[in-house]
C-alpha cells in the first residue's frame, strides 16, 4: 500500500501510466467556481486561478495534453460529453459546492453546445461522511442557498457530518445530468489514509495530494 501514496512529478506520473509524452496542465486552485477552457487559455493556465479546466478533442490532439487538479479529501470531478470530444476536470470540497462550481462546469459543457443530460461524470475518492465533520451554520448556510433535499448531511449527538459525494450527485442531476451518467467512489481518502492523501489526516511531513486528470486517446 505504501507504494500507493509514492509522490511523483507529474512526467513520472504520466509515464507512468502510458502518457509518455503527453503535458498535464493543471491551474492554481483556489477553491472557487471558475472552470477555464484551455482552448483559449493553456499558455499560461499554469498562472491562472482556477478550479476547473476543460478542453476540445481538437485541441487536445494538436498540443498533447492532459487536464487535472491536485485533491487531498477534496473531490476531483472529471466530466466527458458522449461523443467523447470535450473533457473537463473540477477540485470540488465544501467551499466548491457552496461557491456552485458544480453549475459552472455544467454551464460550461451547455455553452459549447452540450446538454446536461449528454454529460458523463466520474467522483473521484474524497473524504466521506463518516469523517467530514462541519458545523451546523455550514449545512444552514448549504440549505439556504440551495434546495435543502440536494444537500446530503448526518447529525448524531449534535456532530454534522457532510456527504460531499452524495451532495455532488444530487446537485449534477438537479441540474439534468442523469443519475446513470454518475459515478462516485465510496471510499474515504481520512479512513483509507494508506491508500490517498488526506489533509486533514496527515501531517505536514506526510501530506501529498492526489492528482485527478482526464484526456484523450490519441492512438
Amino acid at each position: 500500500m505504501g507504494d500507493m501514496r509514492k509522490p511523483l512529478h507529474a512526467k513520472a506520473l504520466t509515464d507512468s501510466l502510458g502518457f509518455s509524452g503527453y503535458r498535464l496542465i493543471t491551474p492554481k486552485q483556489t477553491h472557487g467556481n471558475t472552470v477555464l477552457l484551455v482552448d483559449d487559455t493553456e499558455e499560461c493556465s499554469g498562472q491562472l486561478s482556477a478550479d476547473g479546466l476543460m478542453a476540445t478533442k481538437r485541441y487536445a490532439d494538436a498540443h498533447r495534453i492532459l487536464i487535472g487538479v491536485r485533491t487531498a479529501d477534496c473531490m476531483p470531478i472529471l466530466l466527458s460529453d458522449k461523443t467523447g470530444t470535450t473533457v473537463a476536470v473540477i477540485h470540488a470540497g465544501w467551499k466548491g459546492l457552496y461557491g456552485s462550481i458544480i453549475t459552472s462546469a455544467v454551464s460550461s459543457f451547455t455553452r459549447m453546445g452540450i446538454r446536461p443530460e449528454d454529460i458523463y461524470v466520474s467522483i473521484g475518492p474524497s473524504i466521506g461522511p463518516c469523517c467530514y465533520v462541519v458545523s451546523q451554520s455550514l449545512i444552514t448556510d448549504f440549505e439556504k442557498k440551495f434546495d435543502k433535499h440536494v444537500i446530503i448531511s448526518i447529525s448524531h449527538n449534535n456532530v454534522w457530518y457532510l456527504d460531499l459525494q452524495k451532495t455532488a450527485v444530487s446537485m449534477f442531476r438537479a441540474l439534468g445530468v442523469p443519475g446513470k451518467q454518475i459515478d462516485s467512489e465510496s471510499l474515504c481518502t481520512s479512513c483509507h489514509n494508506d491508500m490517498f492523501f488526506s489533509y486533514r489526516k496527515d501531517s505536514k511531513a506526510t501530506f501529498g495530494e492526489i492528482t485527478g486528470f482526464i484526456g484523450f486517446n490519441f492512438v
